[in-house]
């Protein structure tokens, strides 16, 4: 059964529900890319610290 088999086949409440969950997760796959690319500029930074000789934690 192709794509277009199950659409003719979903309620107009399905077809809703559907378009909002995948509203939902393109929301969160921006999100997601948001935090990535934050924890890439924290560790490029935290990199930096370290070739400069600043100690940002503790050594364990």
């Amino acid at each position: 059964m192709n794509n277009e088999d199950i659409l003719k086949h979903l309620s107009d409440e399905d077809l809703c529900k559907g378009a909002i969950l995948a509203t939902k997760f393109e929301e969160l796959m921006e999100t997601l890319n948001r935090i990535a690319d934050a924890s890439e500029c924290i560790a490029h930074s935290l990199k930096n610290l370290d070739e400069m000789g600043i100690t940002t934690f503790p050594n364990n």
